[in-house]
């Protein structure tokens, strides 16, 4: 496995990158410490590599405390061994804390990334409003983001113009996780209307950094880019889709196979619909974009 870390200020980032030989596209996967404070813990196959970073740290710099943005695999895969061997409090939200109380097991392609298997903290310590650094010196509001999963929460500080979406934000729409993936049904309405209480919630901090998992760091901008884009895909499928219909394209499953092909080339991310069995793909994006009606 690959692992690096990147400095941010006072924020230091870890990533970790899998190797499987069949994960043919890199996905990394980060997790950011801040005075004390870890948020995510990575992937279950990165589990024995966060330790190993996080026992070496010096002892006046030690992680105290780990928040989960939420419960799924490339975000809570570390989070079991640093409670076991260190005895660091895992934190995370009620909602979260349930989805860990009824996890069971998650898709063989998913395995193939982060790994066979997520272990759940031993226990976990649910807040739901607020959470400080060690010392005080950040204290981050806790924001439910629903979209990409029902307990995603941001964090978000305001004094230093600091946000942290997990998979809040991506990096370009074209995708959406649904079908038989049931602990996986991204929502394309709720992701849009999660990024937009995120931007009135940072109205006036012209300096903000937005961390955004598995890309990078944004300004504040990058959010009404995300907006706007999914604004411009909502009115381009109702408008294919009225065309289809005036056309006499009338069955649903039709409807979407055609918009597909004319806002995306033929073969683009094939490789994801075929490792995910088509739990992750256009189409999915399409559906929920076309289940959300405009106004």
């Amino acid at each position: 496995m690959i692992t690096r870390t990147k400095l941010h200020g006072d924020i230091l980032e870890w990533q970790w990158k899998s190797e499987h030989w069949l994960a043919t596209i890199p996905k990394w996967t980060s997790s950011y410490k801040l005075d004390g404070l870890l948020i995510d813990t990575g992937a279950p196959a990165g589990s024995e590599d966060i330790y190993e970073w996080a026992s070496q740290l010096p002892e006046n710099d030690r992680i105290n405390q780990v928040y989960l943005t939420h419960f799924h695999e490339d975000h809570a895969g570390g989070a079991k061994i640093l409670q076991e061997r260190m005895n660091i409090p895992i934190f995370c939200s009620p909602s979260t804390q349930k989805q860990f109380e009824s996890l069971k097991s998650y898709r063989l392609y998913r395995q193939i990334y982060w790994g066979r298997k997520l272990l759940p903290p031993i226990s976990t310590q649910p807040i739901s409003d607020h959470i400080s650094s060690k010392s005080g010196k950040y204290n981050f509001d806790l924001i439910n983001s629903p979209g990409h999963s029902p307990d995603l929460t941001a964090l978000l500080e305001r004094e230093h113009q600091l946000l942290f979406v997990g998979d809040a934000l991506m990096k370009r729409y074209e995708m959406l996780f649904g079908g038989g993936c049931k602990d996986i049904q991204e929502n394309i309405k709720e992701i849009y209307f999660s990024q937009k209480k995120l931007y009135e919630l940072t109205e006036g901090m012209d300096d903000l950094r937005i961390f955004v998992a598995h890309a990078k760091v944004y300004p504040r901008t990058f959010l009404k880019e995300k907006i706007d884009e999914i604004e411009k895909l909502h009115l381009d499928v109702h408008q294919f889709k009225d065309q289809l219909r005036s056309q006499g394209v009338i069955k649903t499953e039709d409807v979407v196979k055609k918009i597909v092909t004319l806002l995306w080339k033929k073969g683009e991310n094939r490789f994801a619909k075929f490792m995910s069995r088509g739990e992750l793909s256009h189409g999915n994006l399409v559906k929920s974009l076309l289940k959300w009606d405009l106004e």
